[in-house]
């Protein structure tokens, strides 16, 4: 039992007491790079007693995001870790160094990282180990562009790739962040796809940049990104060149070692990484046999980064191991010394290098150093800058030919070369290319419009409309030429597709279509289709119902069928020309259209509109309901008419289910069915009502023995002769619309243009001879008409001054509820005393007048006026479904309103007061007189409603209770109850004030300032509403009214009145 328990101690102790370090990469060598760092420490003294212990997880793999990220919190979630080397990937490595601020784990990064990652304030757990920083790159680029005489800087480098971060960008964040301490501003940057096209546009753009060129060392290839950005060339026209590096001169300069030595004149900027042997690379070839070998080059940076980490962990001046929390702090301003060199930390516990600028000057191959900059740590100053930089000329003399040198302004400029050829060149390639592209995306807008649908109608909104009619003739009633303009076609249904009507043909559809690429290109088609002599196709609507509907916009005037079969029309050659000359303008479109057929042509689907313009309909849809229905997908709701089959080819009724199907479209069958139109046009009667047959004995006479319509060909007609050409056997043999088109022309030669254009042309020789009289009589008629009619509407209700004027007869009648509104003027005889009869007449006209435009806005009628009684109507001779009411209600607030606004003229000092009552019930009506003519209310309602207007007080609108019951059922209505009042002939009653409408915009009409009595007062507690609303809601409804506007009385005026 006792060696139990001391095992399980001894285990807690060794995991109690380890630390774990855990490396984030997916390379498995890197744990033997570490352990010989820790071994080379443990060697020399400084890790710590217990144990480190190596740990590695994958990260930074192409195919898995964010693998290193979601590896690293399992083992923090474990709690099986201290510390991290970050991994080489940027985004991981942010993601990481972010999670330290939270977790206090130490990050231990071993590649340059972007600015945001050495702020100290926000990673105070991430130490730097890369052996260069873009911080110290911009330090250096500073004393460097001072040399130079240089504030402007074009940086290039390659793009990033596998989520790194290149030297070119890095320098590009810092300065433009830091531009103001550094003196050096970015005047160009360019990201190198490594295309071809890319390094051809650096090429140019670096060349009108400026002097100083700064190109990052790490391109892939450099030898190629040499040549390829012409570094030569730019050497040549007096650019100064620098190389920017993360590894010494010489590693960095190894790819384009031939190139340098042969052209001379290109400086690197790189770090200085001292007392470091490279005999000590065997480490990393012993470490990493095969990564080393592979990119000795490439690597080494991350590879001595990695070394210094682990060596730096396991070093710790704090021997913090357990806690990252200011593990930063831990390495300022210390210093250590291991088989990669010597190391020195910043004031911020990032390691900093010295920096060298080394020349190449020619074939000798030998990198001068000619200047060097000594870099110190020092006290954070602001979150980056925790070290200060000295320059050392090494070569005082160097500097003289850079600071002289001048680009020639030309090649700034772009146009030391000629480029015209180039431009129009280009420019060409570009309008090709721009062509290609129109094209292209306009052939895409197409295809995408077809897999839209567009023409596909949902069953939401469709509506199918049953019309009740008789079977009588689509005509009216009348006869002869004077019926042409009422002339209409019985529609027993029709398709309502939102406000628009529609023809329709309706099969039941017994499966789901699932529409092919020919069948939606088709249907596209077919909804573009536009032409004057054919309807709209509107659409399908298909797989929502147990219906198939195809859709055409509806034409209500005629078809062909009721004008040739109609006897009491009279169908002269102007006629025949216009129909037949739309069907073939109509068909021709068809035939060349990517439709190419019409299919279903008969005199039925021939239809007339309402400018006399001929429109062909179910077009183009024969062929598709053909394929279904044979499919079994579709059949007619019921059987088609066999007279239909009379008008289609022979050739096209073979193999044809009768009754249940249509037959396919063709031109030949068209030209076919043309042949029968003439024949129904020319003859006015069905081609084969002279055969002594039913019409499916026709029918199969059609099909067996080619039956063709009685003709006589004794004279020697043209049209005739082309009618029968239509019918023959061959359909090659049938003639074309151009020949029957021809044909018409000729037979018809008087009778050009379309039925408008020839009734145009007749009316303009009528109208020559009789323009002027007429023009002098309409304008005599239409003055007196005009008297007429405002005279008599001033007399009588619009609707029946209109019947009268017709020559009706307006019956006495009753009604059963109509509102009656009595309006006075109060203390008119004291304004009569008080002026002269033109100014009170004056008066009067200037009230009325205010009152009758409000009655123009309401459903209200004014029936007369007595002395300075005004009386007003509704629900009469208009009912209106008892709104008449609050019509009613809506006028005598808004009578009241006008009221108080109005200023006598000539009296300004009168207050104008206004006496309302209203009531409704029964009333009877009629008109009384010949000569001049009234409509009079008779009845008790009326009385009662003169009795609410004689015992109403001043600016009051008073009701009965029946008509404030009415107004009570809208809460916008706020009425009083004023209590018993004693009516003449009626007793005692119950009455109530209305008050005001509040509208729904918080507006209304608002009572006057009224003093009430004590039992008023009562009243008014127990019947109020609502208070009354503000003086700024009533004065926005006069705005909204548009009445004039004075101030509202204070209870104090009105007292004093």
């Amino acid at each position: 039992m006792k060696s139990i328990i001391s095992f399980v101690f001894l285990i807690f102790f060794d995991i109690s007491f380890s630390a774990i370090l855990v490396i984030v990469d997916s390379r498995a060598e890197t744990e033997n790079l570490c352990q010989q760092a820790l071994n080379e420490a443990q060697s020399d003294n400084q890790c710590p007693d217990e144990e480190i212990i190596i740990q590695r997880v994958n990260g930074c793999m192409p195919d898995q995001p964010s693998l290193g990220t979601i590896n690293a919190l399992e083992k923090y979630y474990a709690g099986q870790v201290n510390a991290f080397v970050a991994p080489p990937c940027v985004d991981e490595l942010e993601e990481i160094s972010r999670l330290s601020f939270f977790n206090g784990n130490p990050v231990l990064t071993r590649t340059p990282v972007s600015i945001d990652i050495l702020n100290i304030d926000e990673f105070p757990n991430v130490v730097q180990f890369s052996p260069a920083t873009y911080v110290g790159l911009g330090m250096a680029l500073k004393f460097l562009a001072g040399k130079i005489g240089e504030k402007a800087v074009a940086l290039v480098g390659p793009a990033p790739v596998d989520k790194n971060y290149p030297i070119a960008q890095g320098l590009n964040d810092y300065l433009k962040a830091n531009g103001n301490a550094t003196g050096i501003t970015v005047k160009l940057y360019c990201e190198n796809d490594g295309s071809d096209l890319s390094f051809a546009s650096n090429k140019v753009a670096l060349k009108q940049s400026t002097k100083l060129i700064v190109i990052g060392g790490d391109f892939p290839d450099f030898g190629a990104a040499w040549d390829a950005l012409d570094i030569s060339g730019l050497l040549t026209s007096q650019f100064f060149v620098v190389i920017a590096c993360t590894t010494p001169t010489d590693i960095c300069s190894a790819a384009i070692q031939q190139k340098i030595t042969s052209k001379g004149g290109v400086v690197f900027l790189a770090p200085v990484i001292s007392n470091f042997d490279m005999l000590n690379e065997g480490i990393f070839a012993d470490a990493m046999p095969d990564y080393w070998q592979a990119q000795k080059n490439t690597l080494f940076n991350e590879f001595m980064a990695l070394y210094n980490a682990c060596y730096g962990y396991c070093f710790s001046p704090g021997k913090n191991y357990k806690t990252g929390r200011n593990y930063q702090q831990q390495f300022a301003n210390h210093t250590f010394t291991n088989a990669m060199g010597t190391s020195l930390f910043d004031g911020g516990g990032s390691l900093i290098r010295d920096f060298e600028v080394a020349a190449y000057n020619g074939p000798s191959g030998n990198a001068t150093t000619v200047m060097s900059l000594k870099s110190t740590p020092i006290q954070c100053s602001g979150t980056l800058l925790c070290f200060q930089m000295t320059a050392y000329d090494n070569g005082s003399s160097y500097w003289t030919s850079p600071r002289n040198q001048q680009v020639d302004s030309c090649i700034l400029a772009g146009d030391c070369s000629n480029y015209f050829p180039y431009i129009i060149g280009g420019c060409a390639i570009f309008f090709v290319l721009l062509i290609f592209a129109i094209a292209y995306f306009v052939r895409r807008k197409r295809r995408l419009n077809m897999f839209r649908m567009h023409w596909k109608i949902s069953k939401e909104n469709l509506k199918i409309i049953e019309n009740k009619v008789s079977g009588m003739k689509g005509k009216s009633a009348g006869a002869g030429a004077d019926t042409l303009s009422s002339k209409r076609r019985i529609i027993t249904s029709y398709a309502l597709l939102g406000t628009a009507k529609a023809d329709f043909i309706a099969l039941k559809q017994i499966r789901k279509i699932r529409w092919t690429r020919p069948e939606l290109k088709f249907l596209f088609e077919l909804k573009q289709l536009t032409h004057d002599n054919l309807t709209r196709f509107l659409g399908i609507c298909c797989n929502d119902l147990e219906h198939f509907y195809i859709l055409h916009a509806i034409v209500e005037r005629a078809s062909l069928e009721d004008f040739v079969l109609d006897s009491e029309f009279n169908m002269d050659a102007t006629f025949k020309s216009a129909f037949l000359r739309d069907i073939i303008k109509g068909l021709t479109f068809l035939h060349k259209s990517a439709i190419g057929y019409h299919g279903l042509l008969t005199a039925k689907n021939c239809l007339i509109d309402a400018n006399w313009v001929l429109k062909l309909t179910q077009f183009g849809i024969s062929s598709m309901i053909h394929e279904f229905a044979k499919a079994d997908t579709l059949k007619p709701l019921e059987m088609i008419p066999l007279q239909m089959y009379h008008t289609f080819a022979p050739e096209l009724l073979n193999d044809l289910e009768i009754g249940k199907n249509y037959p396919k479209g063709t031109v030949a069958g068209d030209v076919y069915s043309m042949g029968m139109i003439l024949y129904y046009v020319l003859f006015r009667q069905p081609p084969y009502d002279r055969y002594v047959m039913s019409q499916r004995e026709v029918l199969d006479e059609i099909m067996k023995n080619y039956l063709q319509p009685e003709v006589s060909l004794s004279e020697e007609d043209p049209l005739l002769k082309i009618m029968v050409d239509c019918w023959h056997r061959d359909p090659e043999q049938r003639p074309k619309l151009r020949a029957i088109n021809q044909t018409v022309q000729t037979t018809f030669v008087s009778a050009k243009g379309n039925l408008v254009d020839q009734m145009i042309k007749m009316n303009e020789k009528y109208a020559q001879n009789l323009e002027k009289i007429v023009a002098e009589r309409n304008a005599m008629l239409q003055v007196a008409q005009e008297q007429t009619d405002r005279l008599l509407c001033e007399m009588l209700p619009a609707t029946i001054a209109q019947v009268l004027k017709n020559g009706g007869i307006i019956p006495p009648r009753s009604y059963d509820s109509v509102t009656v509104l009595f309006c006075q003027i109060v203390d008119f005889p004291a304004l009569c005393a008080k002026s002269n009869a033109e100014q009170i007449v004056t008066f009067l006209n200037d009230a009325f007048t205010l009152f009758d435009e409000i009655i123009k806005e309401h459903d209200a009628y004014k029936v007369e006026t007595t002395g300075e009684t005004y009386m007003v109507a509704s629900g009469v001779p208009n009912e209106n479904d008892g709104r008449h009411v609050f019509e009613i209600a809506d006028v005598s607030l808004e009578m009241r309103e006008a009221s108080y606004r109005y200023k006598v003229v000539h009296l300004p000092e009168f207050k104008v007061r206004v006496r309302i009552g209203f009531h409704c019930g029964p009333i009877a009506a009629g008109v009384i007189g010949l000569k001049s003519p009234r409509y009079c209310l008779f009845g008790d309602t009326v009385n009662f409603a003169s009795r609410m207007q004689s015992n109403c007080p001043p600016n009051q609108i008073q009701t009965s209770e029946i008509t404030a019951m009415k107004l009570f059922d809208v809460p916008e209505y706020r009425l009083v109850k004023r209590g018993i009042v004693h009516v003449k002939g009626k007793g005692e009653v119950n009455c109530y004030w209305l008050n005001e409408h509040v509208h729904e915009n918080g507006n209304g009409h608002h009572p006057p300032v009224h003093h009430l009595t004590s039992k008023d007062k009562q009243s008014h507690v127990l019947m109020s509403i609502d208070k009354p609303p503000t003086r700024e809601g009533r004065r926005a409804s006069l705005i909204e009214k548009k009445l004039p506007i004075i101030r509202a009385k204070t209870p104090i005026e009105k007292k004093n009145d």
